[in-house]
């Protein structure tokens, strides 16, 4: 059995989650602003937030086109040129 933590033990733990509690609160808060920011549409061209957090841009750049299924080149029956 480990021996009981004494009353010292007890409040060194107490005052670390206290500050552990506090940094992260903080942290959340510092997210969920920048959250708020995201969503009232700011962006790189109208606000310190960097191109990377470009929303629209990264879903704009995606390719729209589907796959053919077709191998690459020239397809079956098709008469060269050369």
């Amino acid at each position: 059995m480990s021996p009981k933590p004494t009353y010292e033990d007890l409040v060194e733990i107490i005052k670390e989650l206290r500050e552990s509690n506090a940094r992260l609160t903080k942290e959340v808060e510092e997210l969920r602003r920048e959250v708020r920011e995201l969503r009232q549409g700011k962006n790189s061209g109208n606000s310190h937030l960097p191109p990377s957090s470009d929303i629209r841009t990264q879903i704009k750049n995606m390719s729209l086109r589907k796959r053919s299924g077709k191998k690459p080149g020239g397809q079956e029956g098709h008469e060269g040129s050369t």
